[in-house]
């Protein structure tokens, strides 16, 4: 059987302490069969690289956004060469928190998914309904869909941080599975992770379901002892 993703997506949280003390705990976990990625402000990238080095801990670094420039006069931006030499092999891409509140469209998704790809960086690209993911579709070459991870982000699951692990409802499994069987059509080569307040109660009903590959997990995910539950249960399956 093949492993399942686990992504952890803090958005914007945690100082370097913080992001510290948190891969410190998750360190702890027993073994388990599952790909952990763990997706960090860019600010914590390089000290959490040094550490998961350091201590051969089973998790990939993953980063929150790219540019869809190279490098260059470009203030603010990360570029993927940038992001390459941190260690970092996944990036979300489009997250509908980046549409909301930075405007991106789809057309700058596809220019990050190919600067992504460029530098051998896996574009997690997020789609919050069907059209959204034909819009990208229509924007990309046959040859670069095999190489993508999509994620369905339907825009009432995604979580709001108002405690400790975060409120939110996640969309039901039902219409996650047939939305997916729904896209793969399309793209039967890549794989599809949910992500919309995923947590340890509920982790393992998406992860049953043959269609979806992997979760991410957002406000859940900045509590390492949830996010550590979450691992034992998956880790179940």
């Amino acid at each position: 059987m093949e492993k399942f993703f686990i992504i952890a997506n803090w958005k914007s949280n945690k100082t370097t302490d913080e992001a510290i003390e948190w891969l410190r705990e998750i360190s702890k976990i027993k073994d388990h069969n599952l790909k952990i990625i763990l997706c960090a402000p860019f600010t914590a990238l390089y000290p959490l690289k040094l550490l998961i080095e350091k201590s051969g801990l089973p998790i990939k670094l993953g980063a929150q956004d790219i540019s869809p420039f190279p490098d260059g006069a470009y203030t603010g931006e990360i570029s993927a060469r940038m992001l390459k030499d941190l260690g970092v092999g996944y990036v979300l891409v489009g997250h509908s928190e980046r549409r909301r509140y930075f405007g991106e469209t789809d057309i700058q998704v596809a220019q990050k998914v190919r600067m992504a790809l460029d530098f051998e960086i896996i574009p997690i690209v997020c789609v919050g309904e069907f059209n959204q993911f034909i819009n990208i579709l229509n924007k990309l070459e046959t040859k670069e869909l095999a190489k993508i991870i999509f994620m369905l982000e339907p825009p009432g699951a995604i979580s709001v941080q108002t405690g400790p692990v975060g409120q939110g409802e996640a969309e039901s499994v039902q219409n996650v599975v047939e939305m997916i069987k729904k896209m793969k059509r399309f793209t039967p080569a890549s794989n599809f992770f949910y992500g919309g307040s995923v947590k340890s109660h509920n982790i393992t009903n998406f992860l049953s379901q043959p269609e979806i590959n992997g979760v991410v997990t957002g406000t859940a995910s900045q509590n390492a002892q949830e996010f550590i539950k979450m691992i034992e249960n998956a880790a179940k399956i």
